[in-house]
């Protein structure tokens, strides 16, 4: 098939954000180069190289949170030189490769507490998470698949404590095909306090065309 570049952000201002967005068929899912960027509520899946990556310094703005990413291809996320994001509540699986890559004085973050944390990393084509850089990486409380897991890391990442059971994941972009993932209710709540284009965007998924055009 024909691949496109995916979305790629070069000293992008932490202002810049993406979130409700559906992103495949692409060489990269999301390329950012000395980049801060907001990433949540996206679907990012059917990726020939990596779904995320980072380098130059991207740090991801605020954690990169309630995503839907898998199938991807050489790797699931890479990080290089100094790239340090931190990521919670997603849900990653199926990748050809390493869920998670990281290199060249990279301390990215799976969770550090019971707030933090809760991502569901599944499938694995090769490791769950990889790093050849000596900082301790934490990735705790998160799903690895199984209530008695063995996720297959580098010595350097702590992954105990862990989830015994899926988290229940509020990710907006699969939200009509799967209505447990986020109930009505739920959404309402989540509006308080939203800037007015990020509820015209959820309202848009959800289908109320008209109320966000108002």
């Amino acid at each position: 098939g024909v691949w496109w570049i995916g979305l790629y952000f070069n000293n992008a201002s932490y202002w810049s954000k993406v979130k409700y967005c559906t992103i495949k068929d692409a060489n990269y899912g999301i390329y950012m180069y000395n980049s801060d960027i907001t990433i949540q509520y996206n679907e990012i899946y059917d990726i020939n190289t990596a779904l995320l990556y980072f380098t130059n310094g991207s740090d991801g703005h605020n954690s990169i949170s309630h995503n839907e990413m898998h199938d991807g291809g050489d790797t699931g996320i890479e990080m290089y030189s100094y790239s340090d994001p931190s990521f919670d509540h997603n849900e990653i699986y199926d990748t050809d490769g390493d869920t998670f890559y990281g290199s060249s004085n990279c301390v990215f973050s799976l969770g550090t507490s019971p707030s933090s944390g809760s991502n569901s990393i599944t499938n694995s084509g090769e490791m769950d998470i990889n790093t050849d850089y000596n900082s301790t990486i934490y990735a705790k409380y998160n799903w690895w698949g199984s209530s008695s897991p063995n996720p297959w890391v580098s010595n350097n990442v702590i992954w105990a404590p862990y989830l015994t059971s899926a988290p229940m994941l509020k990710i907006i972009a699969d939200a009509d095909e799967n209505p447990s993932v986020q109930d009505e209710n739920t959404v309402n709540q989540d509006k308080v306090g939203m800037p007015e284009v990020d509820i015209a965007a959820l309202l848009y998924h959800e289908g109320k065309c008209d109320e966000a055009a108002v």
